[in-house]
């Protein structure tokens, strides 16, 4: 890791010196804007004491926040104090407000969409070799449209049911721009364009207990927000390491889900019917791993049979929640085996996970565990001095444990701090002999600060892999700035250094600078 010390080094000096500035420029401006709104909540408080609060079962429906079923689904706000207030003072309870629709884009309700400008520029590529993909300079000039739509399509007894549906689209100009004679392997087909359906499903609630959502979703489990422990439903965009964070990388899947609520309490049933799996970079792509074209892959077909299953169990109590999980699903992850005759096949193992997790809030601090047992793992067979060394003939398990903790008690700043270790129960010494570990480690920091109202924002994350490094890493410095409430610009720079890992032996050459510029209507 010390090819870049002096350049991270750099960076953390730049942001820490960066906070203290901004902490010192708006001391003042905070200090008056408290005096301010406290003032304002003394004048209105009265008329809010009785506003309803949300449920915190609601913050349990897939076991993390991120997907908040329960709020889609309340009965409405409840009047019964206010009403009684205007009886008090001998007033007639006022008229109920006119319930009124959104707008949306064009002026159709729940439409909405971003586009989004992006470039990229790798400035540590060494010259490739002779037909090899030459990535160096500026290797994207991307645009990507977002579209969706969202909105109750009507109402029951027991509350409204909506229906989304989400679909993107790129195309990235670099490759008509310098050629596309000039790139080989499969890049063309996954890099230069595409387009998908995201997310398209309808929810709503059975009983004033039950809620059901059916359609393509994605299914967040665990507290983690940077390393995927006990979040095995939904695969994720392994394209490009690193640039985004792992809730914009989940990719949607075909499921069914039933949630059923009582108080503090949530429980759920999930049915997998698409068999989607982890994209992975593409052949001839900067960050392919291998030396040679991908073999053709072996996938289950989309039968009741082949039907992943996942059931969650969680609890929501002041100041902490926790939820336990089980899931009988297909490693999103593929294993290669190789057949007596030295073909290569990339197969899906059908796994058995058993996990938990727990959080647990303090004054500003957060604190999250997470562990997760695996049953059914399978590695990778490996060419050994022109022999086939099998590690695929069996399913192996394996054991997860996390640790994190988050600290929000600096003015507009978040520190988080996650750290994860996996556990290989049956190792053998073929798997030493194929450069498997029997212990690894992954460590992540993340740093985020917000100015000038939160028009401004940075953020410095770093994930480790091994307890020095020795198995890679990435760093990431990002600045993002709102030019209007619907166009905001962003920019930063990614470091990538190589290590044992098999991902990661081939990644030192990838770093770059990238910036966006993103328009939402």
């Amino acid at each position: 890791m010390t090819r870049h010390a002096p350049a991270l080094l750099l960076c953390l000096a730049l942001a820490a010196a960066g906070m203290g500035f901004f902490q010192k420029a708006t001391g003042a401006e905070t200090g008056a804007g408290v005096m301010e709104s406290r003032e304002i909540e003394n004048d209105l408080g009265d008329d809010f004491a009785d506003e309803p609060q949300d449920d915190p079962g609601d913050d349990l429906t897939d076991g993390a926040a991120g997907d908040d079923l329960g709020d889609d689904f309340t009965d409405g706000d409840d009047a019964g104090d206010l009403e009684g207030d205007f009886d008090d003072a001998q007033t007639a309870p006022p008229p109920a407000p006119e319930k009124k629709t959104a707008r949306g884009w064009r002026g159709i309700p729940g439409l909405s969409g971003r586009l989004k400008f992006s470039s990229s520029y790798h400035f540590s590529q060494s010259r490739p070799a002779a037909g090899q993909n030459d990535w160096r300079g500026v290797s994207a000039f991307k645009l990507k449209a977002f579209l969706e739509f969202d909105r109750d399509i009507f109402d029951s007894r027991f509350g409204p049911w909506k229906a989304k549906v989400s679909g993107e689209g790129f195309y990235d100009g670099i490759y008509a721009a310098r050629g596309r004679d000039e790139y080989a392997g499969h890049a063309l087909e996954t890099r230069e364009r595409g387009a998908e359906i995201r997310e398209a499903y309808v929810q709503g609630s059975l009983s004033r207990r039950l809620d059901v959502k059916a359609g393509r979703q994605i299914a967040v489990w665990g507290k983690s927000d940077y390393i995927r422990v006990t979040d095995v439903l939904n695969p994720v965009n392994m394209r490009e390491p690193g640039k985004t964070d792992l809730e914009d990388l989940r990719l949607p899947a075909l499921m069914s889900r039933l949630d059923f609520y009582a108080g503090n309490w949530s429980f759920s049933g999930i049915a997998l019917h698409e068999r989607r799996l982890n994209q992975e970079p593409a052949f001839g792509s900067a960050f392919y791993p291998y030396a040679f074209a991908p073999p053709p892959e072996k996938t289950a077909s989309h039968t009741l049979t082949n039907t992943e299953w996942a059931l969650s169990a969680g609890g929501s109590f002041s100041g902490k929640d926790g939820a336990v999980y089980y899931a009988d699903c297909y490693d999103k992850n593929p294993h290669l085996v190789i057949s007596s005759a030295g073909a290569f096949e990339k197969r899906h193992a059908r796994v058995k996970m058993i996990g938990a997790d727990f959080n647990a809030a303090k004054g500003s601090w957060l604190f999250k565990t997470e562990a997760a047992f695996f049953d059914g793992l399978r590695f990778s067979d490996r060419m050994a001095a022109g022999s086939v060394l099998t590690l695929s003939d069996r399913g192996r398990s394996r054991a997860d444990i996390l640790a994190g903790a988050e600290y929000s008690g600096f003015t507009d700043a978040t520190v988080s701090l996650e750290t994860v270790h996996r556990h290989l129960i049956d190792y053998d010494s073929r798997l030493a002999a194929g450069g498997e570990k029997r212990n690894r480690l992954q460590t992540v920091l993340n740093v985020s600060r917000s100015f000038l109202n939160e028009r401004l924002s940075a953020s410095f994350f770093a994930s480790v892999y091994g307890e020095r490094g020795q198995d890679g890493a990435l760093f990431r410095a990002r600045g993002e700035y709102e030019i209007t409430d619907s166009v905001s610009a962003s920019g930063g720079v990614l470091f990538y250094e190589s290590g044992d890992l098999f991902f990661f032996q081939k990644i030192g050459g990838n770093d770059q600078v990238f910036v966006d510029l993103e328009w939402r209507f």
